[in-house]
């Protein structure tokens, strides 16, 4: 399992610092070509709801993933702390679940890559809101649905 995260090399840079987030604009990109067409191979990015569909579909959630993801559904709006205490989990451990999660299916949620510039947490962006003055997460409206029937 790839674990790298770009610049990140070491479980120990991962933390509360790297999910430092502001709100991005992580709108549905203008169709370019990326995300694969499940019906002939062709490329194109499609929704990001389509984008994460496709992202679970080829790699379904295995259960710690989807403990971190059910976490949040049945938890929205608070902290990486308490959603981690709702896993039975320390300090940022969900924070590094999620990591974990979106990083291994970058490629099909990210299709032209993610920017070196972005703090590794961007990531989340795909499937999670954060709110920096509150520290509070949510899943994103337009993927709750496709990952709630998928965890």
């Amino acid at each position: 399992m790839d674990l790298s995260f770009g610049r990140v090399r070491h479980w120990a840079h991962i933390t509360a610092g790297a999910l430092m987030l502001t709100r991005f604009d992580v709108s549905d990109p203008a169709p370019v070509g990326s995300v694969r067409d499940l019906a002939d191979g062709v490329v194109t990015h499609g929704s990001n709801a389509t984008r994460v569909d496709l992202a679970f579909s080829e790699r379904p959630p295995n259960w710690l993933e989807s403990k971190a993801i059910r976490a949040l559904i049945d938890n929205p709006g608070t902290t990486g702390s308490e959603l981690s205490k709702a896993c039975g989990w320390a300090a940022s451990g969900w924070q590094t679940h999620m990591l974990v999660t979106c990083h291994r299916r970058r490629n099909e949620l990210w299709p032209d890559g993610l920017p070196s510039d972005v703090p590794a947490g961007f990531a989340l962006t795909a499937i999670v809101n954060y709110e920096l003055s509150t520290l509070q997460f949510w899943m994103r409206d337009d993927v709750l649905p496709v990952l709630a029937a998928r965890v």
